[in-house]
């Protein structure tokens, strides 16, 4: 999602949400929630994480300190799971994943073994530096933007608007400054499109490696063929100067992969039944939400 997605509609008020006692970081009528219910927002993730090691000091980062070359499910499962916990938990649990991410992140420090677009070898990095931080933050924002308007349905301005200013509470309880956090969705346009055309994204051996490993994860007993149809989606989603850093090509069997999968997920959504749809999270928050309002069922709260 660049400034090509981004239709300015400034709005008159912000969308009021409704917090019962006890809610985390995110409402239940919040867009964030509906976005993250999905469970076809999967796709996105090899996207975001090709994204975030296209930065030179987050790819050191996790080529020093991360399990994903070792053990890359283990890995996502871990990301995934601090993720949800702390967009569909309750204060206390949304309070404890942003903690144990803050925490994570504080070990995470060391120097660059190669050089990499704007910075030499040797060059610092510190997984708490505010750079760093926005970068890995953006690059989930939008992902998620992207994969849900390609694969969901398609969000007007204001929800856009709505759903970025959401994404800034999620970025101050992992202690990204106010004051470098985009102030609106056009701002964070302007710096996705100026970021990915600055040299502070480079492809050096060492991200190539790691972006491979994205790509074909070292899992024992599965071939490397059968990643093709994650590698095609991944690399037809993929802005075109990260699929240029990273050596990637959309085919035009990718293409006709990629569009074909849309289709169809776009056609089947509407039918599938929520328990199947939604991440198990999402059906917990929202079970939990409904009893604590004392509902009868979840679906006063569960808006589809």
């Amino acid at each position: 999602m660049t400034r090509a997605l981004v239709k300015a509609t400034r709005l008159t008020a912000p969308m009021e949400l409704r917090y019962p006692s006890d809610q985390g970081v995110y409402a239940p009528n919040s867009i964030t929630w509906r976005l993250s219910r999905e469970r076809v927002m999967l796709i996105g993730g090899p996207r975001a994480l090709l994204l975030q090691v296209a930065h030179p000091l987050v790819a050191a980062g996790v080529a020093d300190f991360s399990s994903f070359r070792s053990d890359p499910l283990l890995r996502l499962r871990r990301t995934l799971d601090s993720t949800l916990a702390l967009v569909f938990g309750d204060r206390a649990t949304s309070r404890q994943a942003a903690a144990r991410i803050n925490a994570a992140h504080a070990q995470v420090h060391g120097s660059l073994p190669e050089p990499a677009g704007r910075y030499p070898a040797g060059t610092p990095y510190d997984a708490t530096d505010p750079e760093l931080l926005l970068w890995v933050h953006a690059t989930l924002v939008d992902t998620t933007f992207a994969v849900y308007t390609r694969f969901v349905g398609s969000l007007q301005p204001d929800e856009l608007e709505h759903a970025y200013e959401e994404s800034k509470a999620a970025a101050l309880k992992l202690r990204i400054p106010p004051d470098a956090i985009p102030s609106n969705i056009d701002a964070f346009g302007c710096y996705m499109d100026e970021m990915l055309a600055s040299d502070r994204l480079a492809g050096a051996s060492f991200q190539r490696a790691i972006a491979r490993d994205v790509l074909y994860p070292p899992v024992r007993w599965v071939p490397r063929r059968l990643h093709w149809p994650t590698v095609a989606v991944t690399t037809a989603l993929l802005p075109p100067r990260i699929r240029e850093l990273f050596g990637l090509e959309i085919t035009a069997s990718s293409r006709r992969l990629t569009d074909w999968l849309q289709t169809v997920v776009r056609g089947i959504l509407p039918v599938v039944p929520r328990a199947l749809r939604d991440m198990p999270q999402a059906r917990r928050a929202y079970r939990a939400t409904a009893e604590r309002s004392g509902a009868a069922d979840g679906e006063e709260l569960d808006p589809s």
